[in-house]
Protein backbone atom coordinates (compact mmCIF):
# COMPACT_ATOMS: atom_id res chain seq x y z
CA UNK A 1 0.00 0.00 0.00
CA UNK A 2 1.31 3.44 -0.90
CA UNK A 3 1.47 5.75 2.11
CA UNK A 4 -0.29 9.10 1.79
CA UNK A 5 2.58 11.57 2.08
CA UNK A 6 2.76 15.27 1.27
CA UNK A 7 4.47 16.42 -1.93
CA UNK A 8 7.40 17.96 -0.11
CA UNK A 9 11.06 17.18 0.30
CA UNK A 10 10.34 15.50 3.65
CA UNK A 11 7.51 13.47 2.13
CA UNK A 12 9.73 12.37 -0.73
CA UNK A 13 12.46 11.26 1.67
CA UNK A 14 10.02 9.15 3.69
CA UNK A 15 8.66 7.60 0.51
CA UNK A 16 12.15 6.73 -0.74
CA UNK A 17 13.04 5.18 2.61
CA UNK A 18 10.05 2.82 2.45
CA UNK A 19 10.51 2.42 -1.34
CA UNK A 20 7.05 1.00 -2.22
CA UNK A 21 6.13 -0.48 -5.59
CA UNK A 22 2.79 -0.91 -7.35
CA UNK A 23 2.29 -4.31 -9.01
CA UNK A 24 4.98 -6.87 -9.85
CA UNK A 25 8.56 -5.59 -10.18
CA UNK A 26 9.97 -5.30 -13.70
CA UNK A 27 12.28 -8.15 -14.67
CA UNK A 28 14.27 -9.34 -17.67
CA UNK A 29 13.72 -7.33 -20.83
CA UNK A 30 10.79 -5.54 -19.18
CA UNK A 31 13.16 -3.72 -16.84
CA UNK A 32 14.03 -1.18 -19.55
CA UNK A 33 12.00 2.03 -19.44
CA UNK A 34 9.38 2.36 -22.17
CA UNK A 35 8.48 5.52 -24.05
CA UNK A 36 5.08 5.54 -22.31
CA UNK A 37 6.64 5.30 -18.83
CA UNK A 38 9.09 8.11 -19.56
CA UNK A 39 6.22 10.25 -20.88
CA UNK A 40 4.30 9.68 -17.62
CA UNK A 41 7.31 10.73 -15.57
CA UNK A 42 7.80 13.86 -17.67
CA UNK A 43 4.12 14.79 -17.28
CA UNK A 44 3.49 14.07 -13.62
CA UNK A 45 6.84 14.35 -11.81
CA UNK A 46 7.14 18.16 -12.09
CA UNK A 47 3.61 18.45 -10.66
CA UNK A 48 3.57 15.88 -7.88
CA UNK A 49 7.00 14.24 -7.67
CA UNK A 50 7.37 10.53 -6.98
CA UNK A 51 4.03 10.49 -5.17
CA UNK A 52 2.16 11.40 -8.37
CA UNK A 53 4.03 8.94 -10.61
CA UNK A 54 4.02 5.86 -8.43
CA UNK A 55 0.33 4.84 -8.86
CA UNK A 56 0.56 5.35 -12.64
CA UNK A 57 3.69 3.32 -13.36
CA UNK A 58 3.24 -0.27 -12.25
CA UNK A 59 6.33 -2.34 -11.57
CA UNK A 60 8.57 0.64 -10.81
CA UNK A 61 9.67 1.35 -7.26
CA UNK A 62 9.72 4.84 -5.79
CA UNK A 63 13.52 4.82 -5.91
CA UNK A 64 13.51 3.77 -9.57
CA UNK A 65 11.13 6.61 -10.51
CA UNK A 66 13.19 9.04 -8.45
CA UNK A 67 16.40 8.04 -10.25
CA UNK A 68 14.76 8.21 -13.68
CA UNK A 69 13.52 11.73 -12.94
CA UNK A 70 17.06 12.71 -12.03
CA UNK A 71 18.38 11.30 -15.32
CA UNK A 72 15.72 13.27 -17.19
CA UNK A 73 16.67 16.44 -15.30
CA UNK A 74 13.18 16.94 -13.84
CA UNK A 75 12.44 19.05 -10.77
CA UNK A 76 9.82 18.04 -8.25
CA UNK A 77 8.01 20.55 -6.01
CA UNK A 78 10.39 21.64 -3.28
CA UNK A 79 13.64 21.23 -5.21
CA UNK A 80 15.46 18.81 -7.47
CA UNK A 81 15.38 15.15 -6.50
CA UNK A 82 19.09 15.10 -5.75
CA UNK A 83 18.85 18.18 -3.53
CA UNK A 84 16.08 16.46 -1.61
CA UNK A 85 18.12 13.32 -1.16
CA UNK A 86 21.14 15.18 0.14
CA UNK A 87 19.00 16.67 2.91
CA UNK A 88 18.52 13.32 4.66
CA UNK A 89 18.99 13.98 8.36
CA UNK A 90 21.82 12.53 10.38
CA UNK A 91 21.96 11.93 14.13
CA UNK A 92 24.62 11.51 16.83
CA UNK A 93 24.20 7.72 16.59
CA UNK A 94 24.64 7.70 12.80
CA UNK A 95 27.68 10.00 13.00
CA UNK A 96 29.24 7.75 15.64
CA UNK A 97 28.65 4.69 13.45
CA UNK A 98 30.35 6.45 10.53
CA UNK A 99 33.31 7.35 12.75
CA UNK A 100 33.66 3.72 13.90
CA UNK A 101 33.54 2.51 10.29
CA UNK A 102 36.24 5.00 9.32
CA UNK A 103 38.43 4.13 12.32
CA UNK A 104 38.21 0.45 11.36
CA UNK A 105 39.72 1.22 7.97
CA UNK A 106 36.69 2.36 5.93
CA UNK A 107 36.43 -1.06 4.34
CA UNK A 108 33.95 -1.66 1.53
CA UNK A 109 32.19 -4.54 3.28
CA UNK A 110 31.84 -2.35 6.36
CA UNK A 111 30.25 0.36 4.21
CA UNK A 112 27.62 -2.09 2.98
CA UNK A 113 26.69 -2.95 6.56
CA UNK A 114 26.67 0.74 7.50
CA UNK A 115 24.29 1.59 4.65
CA UNK A 116 21.91 -1.13 5.81
CA UNK A 117 22.10 -0.11 9.47
CA UNK A 118 21.60 3.63 8.89
CA UNK A 119 19.10 3.23 6.00
CA UNK A 120 21.04 5.88 4.11
CA UNK A 121 22.42 5.70 0.54
CA UNK A 122 26.09 4.91 0.08
CA UNK A 123 26.76 8.32 -1.44
CA UNK A 124 25.10 10.00 1.53
CA UNK A 125 27.27 8.04 3.98
CA UNK A 126 30.53 8.87 2.20
CA UNK A 127 29.56 12.54 1.88
CA UNK A 128 28.65 12.64 5.56
CA UNK A 129 32.06 11.19 6.41
CA UNK A 130 33.69 14.06 4.50
CA UNK A 131 31.55 16.62 6.33
CA UNK A 132 32.69 15.08 9.62
CA UNK A 133 36.28 15.69 8.56
CA UNK A 134 37.06 12.01 8.03
CA UNK A 135 39.48 11.92 5.11
CA UNK A 136 39.19 8.69 3.10
CA UNK A 137 42.29 6.59 3.86
CA UNK A 138 44.84 5.99 1.15
CA UNK A 139 45.58 2.30 1.07
CA UNK A 140 49.24 1.67 0.38
CA UNK A 141 50.86 -1.73 0.14
CA UNK A 142 53.56 -2.40 2.74
CA UNK A 143 57.18 -2.03 1.68
CA UNK A 144 58.75 -5.06 0.06
CA UNK A 145 60.97 -7.10 2.36
CA UNK A 146 64.29 -8.78 1.61
CA UNK A 147 62.61 -12.18 1.99
CA UNK A 148 60.01 -11.28 -0.66
CA UNK A 149 62.69 -10.07 -3.05
CA UNK A 150 64.57 -13.36 -2.59
CA UNK A 151 61.41 -15.29 -3.47
CA UNK A 152 60.97 -13.21 -6.64
CA UNK A 153 64.56 -13.90 -7.67
CA UNK A 154 64.11 -17.64 -7.09
CA UNK A 155 61.11 -17.59 -9.45
CA UNK A 156 62.74 -15.53 -12.19
CA UNK A 157 61.42 -16.56 -15.58
CA UNK A 158 58.22 -18.04 -14.14
CA UNK A 159 54.63 -16.85 -14.48
CA UNK A 160 53.71 -14.04 -12.02
CA UNK A 161 50.96 -16.28 -10.61
CA UNK A 162 53.65 -18.79 -9.58
CA UNK A 163 55.52 -16.13 -7.63
CA UNK A 164 52.25 -14.89 -6.08
CA UNK A 165 51.47 -18.42 -4.87
CA UNK A 166 54.98 -18.80 -3.42
CA UNK A 167 54.69 -15.46 -1.63
CA UNK A 168 51.31 -16.48 -0.23
CA UNK A 169 52.75 -19.74 1.14
CA UNK A 170 55.41 -17.65 2.90
CA UNK A 171 52.75 -15.42 4.46
CA UNK A 172 52.89 -12.47 2.04
CA UNK A 173 50.05 -11.12 -0.09
CA UNK A 174 50.95 -9.47 -3.39
CA UNK A 175 49.06 -9.13 -6.66
CA UNK A 176 50.42 -10.28 -10.01
CA UNK A 177 50.74 -6.64 -11.09
CA UNK A 178 52.77 -5.88 -7.94
CA UNK A 179 55.05 -8.84 -8.70
CA UNK A 180 55.65 -7.68 -12.28
CA UNK A 181 56.38 -4.09 -11.21
CA UNK A 182 58.72 -5.18 -8.41
CA UNK A 183 60.56 -7.58 -10.73
CA UNK A 184 61.12 -4.70 -13.15
CA UNK A 185 62.55 -2.52 -10.41
CA UNK A 186 64.90 -5.31 -9.31
CA UNK A 187 65.85 -5.96 -12.96
CA UNK A 188 64.67 -9.56 -12.68
CA UNK A 189 64.06 -10.88 -16.16
CA UNK A 190 61.01 -13.02 -16.77
CA UNK A 191 62.83 -14.88 -19.53
CA UNK A 192 64.51 -18.02 -18.11
CA UNK A 193 68.12 -18.77 -18.98
CA UNK A 194 67.30 -22.36 -19.96
CA UNK A 195 63.90 -23.01 -21.55
CA UNK A 196 60.08 -22.95 -21.34
CA UNK A 197 57.69 -25.86 -21.28
CA UNK A 198 54.95 -25.98 -23.90
CA UNK A 199 52.36 -25.32 -21.18
CA UNK A 200 54.21 -22.27 -19.87
CA UNK A 201 54.61 -20.89 -23.37
CA UNK A 202 50.92 -21.42 -24.13
CA UNK A 203 49.95 -19.42 -21.04
CA UNK A 204 52.27 -16.58 -22.00
CA UNK A 205 50.96 -16.51 -25.58
CA UNK A 206 47.37 -16.74 -24.34
CA UNK A 207 46.62 -19.84 -26.43
CA UNK A 208 45.66 -23.46 -25.87
CA UNK A 209 48.50 -25.85 -25.14
CA UNK A 210 47.63 -27.86 -28.25
CA UNK A 211 48.44 -24.82 -30.39
CA UNK A 212 52.05 -24.76 -29.19
CA UNK A 213 52.37 -28.52 -29.74
CA UNK A 214 50.99 -28.05 -33.26
CA UNK A 215 53.57 -25.36 -34.03
CA UNK A 216 56.33 -27.70 -32.87
CA UNK A 217 55.05 -30.67 -34.86
CA UNK A 218 54.77 -28.54 -38.01
CA UNK A 219 58.38 -27.43 -37.61
CA UNK A 220 57.52 -23.77 -37.06
CA UNK A 221 58.77 -23.72 -33.48
CA UNK A 222 62.03 -25.47 -32.63
CA UNK A 223 61.90 -27.57 -29.46
CA UNK A 224 63.63 -30.52 -27.82
CA UNK A 225 62.39 -33.29 -25.58
CA UNK A 226 63.21 -33.04 -21.88
CA UNK A 227 64.52 -36.63 -21.96
CA UNK A 228 64.90 -39.62 -24.26
CA UNK A 229 61.75 -41.20 -22.86
CA UNK A 230 58.81 -41.46 -25.26
CA UNK A 231 56.27 -38.70 -24.75
CA UNK A 232 58.53 -36.60 -22.50
CA UNK A 233 57.58 -32.89 -22.39
CA UNK A 234 58.95 -30.36 -24.83
CA UNK A 235 61.43 -27.65 -23.80
CA UNK A 236 61.70 -24.47 -25.90
CA UNK A 237 64.67 -22.12 -25.78
CA UNK A 238 64.05 -18.32 -25.68
CA UNK A 239 66.05 -17.90 -28.90
CA UNK A 240 63.76 -20.37 -30.67
CA UNK A 241 60.73 -18.45 -29.46
CA UNK A 242 62.13 -15.17 -30.79
CA UNK A 243 62.76 -16.77 -34.16
CA UNK A 244 59.25 -18.20 -34.20
CA UNK A 245 57.74 -14.78 -33.45
CA UNK A 246 59.69 -13.04 -36.20
CA UNK A 247 58.73 -15.71 -38.77
CA UNK A 248 55.12 -16.29 -37.71
CA UNK A 249 53.87 -13.10 -36.09
CA UNK A 250 50.59 -13.36 -38.02
CA UNK A 251 49.71 -16.48 -36.01
CA UNK A 252 49.73 -14.57 -32.73
CA UNK A 253 46.88 -12.60 -31.24
CA UNK A 254 48.94 -9.92 -29.54
CA UNK A 255 46.03 -8.83 -27.37
CA UNK A 256 46.29 -12.15 -25.56
CA UNK A 257 50.07 -12.17 -25.15
CA UNK A 258 51.55 -11.34 -21.74
CA UNK A 259 52.95 -7.87 -22.56
CA UNK A 260 55.65 -7.68 -19.86
CA UNK A 261 57.06 -11.09 -20.75
CA UNK A 262 56.88 -10.30 -24.47
CA UNK A 263 58.98 -7.15 -24.08
CA UNK A 264 61.48 -8.99 -21.87
CA UNK A 265 61.77 -11.81 -24.40
CA UNK A 266 62.39 -9.58 -27.41
CA UNK A 267 64.89 -7.45 -25.49
CA UNK A 268 66.69 -10.38 -23.85
CA UNK A 269 70.19 -11.09 -25.12
CA UNK A 270 71.08 -14.20 -23.12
Amino acid sequence: MIPALPTTAAGTRLLLDSNPIVGEPKAGGRRFWTTREIALVREHYPVGGVQACLPLIHGRSASSIYQRAGILGLHAPGGTPFEQREHLASSPAIDEAIRRWHAAGARRDGLVELVRATMRPRRWVTNRAKRLGLTPPRFRSPAWTTAEDDILRSFAGKMPSTAVAALKRAGYRRTETAVVVRSKRLHISRVPEDSFSATELAQLFGVDGKAVTSWIEKGWLKATRASDAAGSPYRIKPAAIRTFIMDNVSLLKLGRVDPHWFVDLLGHRA
